[in-house]
């Protein structure tokens, strides 16, 4: 399971791998996605011209869940 923030989701569906692509990250990973997104929104999409969006910048927090039977 994967949760995120509309600020880092947002630019996931415009930009990055998939979902479940996402859900099997480690915590490395997922860092490395996050910084990956913030220069994305710095860089290539700073004004909203690429994706539309009411502010510059938002947060972006990403969480991968991943449940184990007992």
């Amino acid at each position: 399971m994967v949760l995120a923030t509309d600020g880092a989701a947002d630019i996931i569906d415009h930009t990055a791998p998939s979902w479940p692509t996402i859900a099997g990250h480690n915590p490395d990973e997922l860092a490395a996605l996050l910084h990956r997104l913030r220069h994305w929104e710095a860089t290539t999409g700073p004004t909203g011209s690429v994706l539309p969006r009411a502010k510059q910048h938002d947060d972006k927090t990403i969480a991968a869940v991943t449940f184990v039977r007992p």
